[in-house]
């Protein structure tokens, strides 16, 4: 009947969820100006990078107010420099969506993560001083 077919709609689309998500950190490839040694902290930042997505993902949820085809596209890119300690010092839009609703909802998505956990020695002056631009979708 229909409630079988919606399940298996749902699989489908969970199974798709899953196996999209461990690419995304690919998509960091760290500040321009970086320092070029810092390349043994890659994997560490990678996996810190992934955290930060996953909290911020936490605050926000669009699902009901954009349509599904739209979501599909939608890609912010948010900067955002955090402390020693792990809280915001500044969240901005590096690249907007087209969507102003899920830009803000990304960008106050941020702020009320905050504070995050504690970064790595190895970034910690980084997200400092130039911070990290973080690629989120709905």
């Amino acid at each position: 009947g229909e409630a079988t077919a919606e399940d298996r709609r749902k699989k489908l689309f969970g199974a798709f969820d899953k196996s999209a998500k461990p690419t995304e950190p690919e998509e960091l490839e760290g500040a321009e100006d970086g320092d070029p040694d810092g390349d043994s902290a890659v994997a560490e930042g990678e996996r810190y990078y992934g955290l930060l997505k996953s909290q911020v993902r936490r605050h926000y949820n669009v699902a009901d107010t954009i349509p599904d085809a739209e979501r599909l596209y939608l890609k912010a890119q948010v900067a955002m420099k955090l402390g020693r300690a792990g809280e915001v010092l500044d969240v901005s839009l590096a690249k907007a969506s087209g969507n102003e609703l899920f830009d803000s909802a990304v960008v106050a998505a941020v702020r009320k993560a905050s504070p995050f956990s504690p970064p790595p020695d190895a970034l910690r002056d980084a997200l400092q001083k130039n911070g990290v631009v973080l690629v989120f979708s709905p």
